[in-house]
C-alpha cells in the first residue's frame, strides 16, 4: 500500500489532540503567571547567516526550499529562539527590558542521519531577554519545575551545566576529534574517551581532567570538587556562574531535583554559559532544554543577554501520560435528537444550550432513536435530549443518560437552567 503521509509528520485523533491542547494550555497558563506574553513567528525564514551557522552545527538539518519570485533559499522554521531574538532586537528594540515572551508550534529538521525523514517537532517555550543575573537562570528552572508539578509529574531531574566550561576545556582538541570526545563525555563512555584521548596532543593535566569529568556528577556539593580541580586552568568564571545560580536556586527552595553534570554539551551552537535539561524517568528523550545565548542577540545587533528554554510536547505528553495527571478529554456535552419532521425546535434548543456554554451537537441524520443513542455512546456523549412527537405534551422533552441508562421526561424550559444539569450529574 502506498503511504499516504510523509515520514516524520504527526497526525492526532481528537482524543489525543485534546489532551495535547490541555497540556499546552496548562503550560501557557504557568508562563503567563510568571509574566510572559505570547509572540507569533513565521513558519519559514530566509536562509541567512544565523541559520547557516545552525545548519552547519546540526550537520545539514535544516529543511530548505526555493522562493519562486527571488530564487532565494528559505527554510522551514528549525528553531524558535532565533526568531524571538530577532523580534526583540528589531520590532521590540525600544520596549523596556526585560522582555518575557513565549511561543508554541512546530519546528522542522532533518535528523543528522540523512537516510531518515524530516521531523516535525512540537514545542512550547519561552525567552527572557535583557536580564543578566543568576536570578534569571534560576527563574527558568523554577518555571520548568512549576509546569511539571502542575501537570502532576514528580519523577524528574533537572541537569544543570555550563556550555562555556566544557567548550573551553575541550578547545585545544582539533574540531573533528573534539566532537567525538564531547559525544563520549555526554554518554559517559569512559572506554571510548580513553581511546580518543590516548594520542591527543594535550597537556597531561588537561587530559586527566577531561577523563575525570564523567565521574563528577551529583548534587550541589559536587561543585567543591569541580572548583578545586578545574579553577586553575581558566575555567573559574564558568564555575562561579554556576555557583551563583545554585545559590539562588537554594534560596528559592528548588534543589530537590537538581543534578550538576558538566560533561553535557548538547546545546545549540548559540548557547553560552548556563545550560540545563529536564529528564523524566521512563521517557527516553529529554523533556525540556534551554540556556543562555548572548552571542545570538549580538548577531541581530543587540548587545544584551538572552536566555530561554522549550518543552518538547511529545516528550511532555508521554511524561504526563506515564507519571502525571491524565488530561480530561473534551467530549460533546449534549446530543440533540429531533424526531419531528420540522427541526426548528431542535435547532432552537441546541442554540440556547450553546449560549449556556455547553458543547452541543445535533443528530441530523435520518435514523432510529436506538441508532442515535448508539452513536452517542460510541462518541462518549452521555446526555441526549430527544424531541419526540409521540409525547402528547409539546412542552416536554426526553432526557437520557447513555452511561447510566437513565431517562426522564422534563419541561423544555428546565433544560436552560444550569442547576438542572448540575443535578442531572447525580441522578441514578
Amino acid at each position: 500500500m502506498v503511504e499516504l503521509l510523509p515520514k516524520g509528520v504527526t497526525v492526532n485523533p481528537p482524543e489525543v489532540q485534546e489532551r495535547y491542547a490541555s497540556i499546552r494550555k496548562c503550560v501557557s497558563q504557568v508562563f503567563m503567571r510568571w509574566g510572559f506574553r505570547e509572540v507569533g513567528t513565521p513558519i519559514f525564514e530566509y536562509y541567512d547567516d544565523v541559520y547557516k551557522q545552525i545548519d552547519e552545527s546540526l550537520q545539514g538539518a535544516l529543511v530548505k526550499l526555493i522562493e519562486r519570485e527571488t530564487g532565494r533559499i528559505i527554510v522551514l522554521r528549525p528553531d524558535f529562539t532565533p526568531q524571538v531574538a530577532r523580534i526583540a532586537s528589531t520590532l521590540m528594540k525600544d520596549v523596556p527590558r526585560p522582555l518575557r515572551l513565549y511561543y508554541s508550534g512546530n519546528i522542522f529538521r532533518w535528523p543528522a542521519e540523512t537516510k531518515q525523514a524530516a521531523k516535525q517537532i512540537d514545542q512550547i517555550g519561552l525567552e527572557l531577554i535583557g536580564l543578566d543575573k543568576a536570578e534569571a537562570c534560576a527563574e527558568l528552572v523554577g518555571i520548568s519545575e512549576e509546569v511539571l508539578e502542575e501537570l502532576g509529574v514528580k519523577d524528574y531531574v533537572i541537569a544543570i551545566s555550563n556550555v562555556s566550561f566544557i567548550r573551553e576545556l575541550l578547545a585545544p582538541i582539533p574540531v573533528k576529534k573534539r566532537k567525538k570526545v564531547a559525544f563520549a563525555l555526554a554518554r559517559k563512555d569512559t572506554k571510548e574517551l580513553n581511546i580518543l584521548l590516548k594520542d591527543a596532543e594535550l597537556e597531561k593535566k588537561r587530559k586527566e581532567l577531561i577523563k575525570q569529568l564523567p565521574e563528577l556528577v551529583g548534587g550541589p556539593e559536587i561543585l567543591k570538587d569541580i572548583e578545586s580541580l578545574y579553577s586553575d586552568i581558566g575555567l573559574e568564571p564558568h564555575i562561579q556562574e554556576l555557583k551563583s545560580v545554585i545559590f539562588v536556586l537554594k534560596s528559592y527552595g528548588l534543589m530537590r531535583n537538581i543534578l550538576i553534570d558538566l560533561s553535557e554539551i548538547r546545546g545549540m551552537v548559540y548557547h553560552r554559559g548556563f545550560f540545563f535539561e529536564v529528564f523524566v524517568e521512563g521517557i527516553g528523550k529529554r523533556t525540556a532544554v534551554g540556556g543562555r545565548y548572548d552571542d545570538l542577540m549580538r548577531m541581530y545587533g543587540s548587545n544584551e543577554p538572552g536566555m530561554g528554554f522549550a518543552f518538547n510536547m511529545e516528550s511532555l505528553y508521554k511524561a504526563v501520560h506515564l507519571k502525571g495527571k491524565k488530561p480530561k478529554v473534551s467530549t460533546v456535552d449534549v446530543l440533540v435528537v429531533d424526531m419531528s419532521p420540522v427541526k426548528n425546535r431542535g435547532v432552537e434548543i441546541a442554540k440556547n444550550l450553546r449560549r449556556m456554554g455547553l458543547k452541543v451537537a445535533r443528530d441530523i441524520i435520518e435514523r432510529s432513536l436506538e441508532e442515535s443513542l448508539d452513536y452517542a455512546k460510541k462518541h462518549g456523549i452521555n446526555r441526549v435530549v430527544v424531541i419526540d412527537e409521540r409525547l402528547k405534551d409539546r412542552t416536554v422533552v426526553r432526557v437520557l443518560d447513555t452511561k447510566k441508562n437513565y431517562e426522564e421526561v422534563v419541561e423544555e424550559s428546565l433544560l436552560f437552567s444550569s442547576s438542572f444539569w448540575e443535578a442531572w450529574e447525580w441522578k441514578e
